[in-house]
């Protein structure tokens, strides 16, 4: 998996990256930031692992890859879903 860095391959990440981070706009756990952060990056995890990934041709969970795929896309997303909750907190209290 290497990507050509063009800014259409750029633009399409940063979309689906906002759009995924506009879940923190929902009112859910709002004084749990790392349990809301690991509970919002299940879904784009689940849409990797389950859409992307398949129609890739890599298999259901993207086993094509190898067996610790599911586990490295999750934990990857629950670093991102962290870091973005601990980053929504900190700017919604400067506003």
């Amino acid at each position: 998996m290497k990507p050509e860095f063009t800014a259409p391959w750029l633009y399409q990440r940063m979309i689906w990256g906002g759009i995924w981070m506009l879940l923190l706009l929902l009112p859910l756990w709002k004084k749990q930031t790392i349990l809301r952060g690991c509970l919002f990056s299940l879904l784009p995890s689940s849409m990797m692992l389950f859409m992307v990934l398949p129609s890739m041709g890599k298999g259901l969970l993207g086993l094509g890859f190898g067996t610790l795929t599911p586990v490295v896309v999750i934990g990857l997303n629950f670093i991102y879903g962290i870091v973005a909750s601990y980053w929504y907190e900190s700017t919604e209290k400067v506003a």
